[in-house]
């Protein structure tokens, strides 16, 4: 059985189910749990710091069962996406 295919959507920066002919579509297993777990928000750790400065470690709702073998899903890539981008006062910061 095939997975319901998630495709990027460069426009909106996110992934969707792809749609045909009225229908999920199913197919591209490899794509679809690459985009899975990079772009599910797993749960930050209690050391890490939430960019917008509020409480909300995020996650997702599916890790709530504590005695999944799995482990966490996603990813916390989302922990990079609220930085500012570097400046030259950060850059030569950086530089020995």
């Amino acid at each position: 059985m095939s997975d319901i295919t998630i495709v990027w959507d460069t426009a909106n920066a996110r992934g969707d189910w792809q749609m045909l002919a009225g229908d999920i579509a199913t197919g591209n297993v490899l794509e679809t749990a690459l985009l899975f777990s990079l772009f599910s928000d797993r749960e930050a750790a209690p050391d890490d710091e939430i960019p917008d400065g509020s409480n909300d470690r995020r996650g997702w709702w599916g890790d709530d069962d504590v005695d999944d073998p799995t482990g966490p899903t996603g990813s916390r890539l989302w922990l990079l996406s609220r930085r500012t981008s570097p400046t030259d006062k950060t850059l030569t910061g950086c530089r020995r």
